[in-house]
């Protein structure tokens, strides 16, 4: 099996979800696909107010930005405090990545790494401020957690691992 059909098989078990385009019709230039808890995140129900709502929303344009196949900015290894909305932390072997979802505050990160050129999937996200400082347990735990998510996924594969950041994303820009 390749982890294209392991992705197909998570689909079927509803483990993982496609996240369409919110607009019908449009083309499908970049894949998104998710996990029941960040699917409850982008498309309901887990939001407790309307503040939570509109905070998803947000979130959800800058998800159909990446799958309309928009240029994407990417924040240069080992540089903190870019606006960039996709960042691979460190140590880049683990090929560990965060949506960074930086307006409305709160600030959100979504865990992912790219299971192909252009198909990111997405396994647990944490509010910003709930994270800490970038070397804190926090951040740690919440690393673990998606690696974890992925070993439980997708073992025996591994995440996508090339050039940064082309090999990951086409139109892509360093900022």
């Amino acid at each position: 099996m390749s982890i294209q059909g392991q992705i197909n098989s998570l689909r079927s078990a509803g483990t993982l979800h496609l996240i369409p385009q919110s607009w019908p019709g449009l083309p499908i230039r970049r894949v998104f696909l998710a996990s029941e808890s960040v699917r409850s995140l982008i498309l309901g129900p887990a939001w407790n107010d309307q503040k939570e709502e509109d905070r998803a929303y947000g979130l959800r344009a800058e998800i159909d930005w990446f799958i309309d196949g928009h240029t994407i900015y990417v924040r240069p290894e080992s540089e903190d405090g870019t606006k960039a909305l996709f960042a691979r932390l460190n140590p880049s072997a683990d090929e560990v990545w965060t949506l960074r979802s930086l307006k409305p505050k709160p600030s959100l990160r979504v865990f992912g790494t790219f299971a192909d050129r252009d198909v990111f999937v997405a396994l647990h996200w944490a509010k910003r401020t709930d994270l800490g400082a970038g070397d804190s347990e926090e951040w740690a735990d919440a690393i673990g957690q998606f690696k974890t998510e992925w070993h439980n996924c997708f073992f025996p594969f591994n995440p996508l691992h090339g050039s940064y950041p082309d090999a990951y994303l086409s139109n892509a820009k360093l900022i």
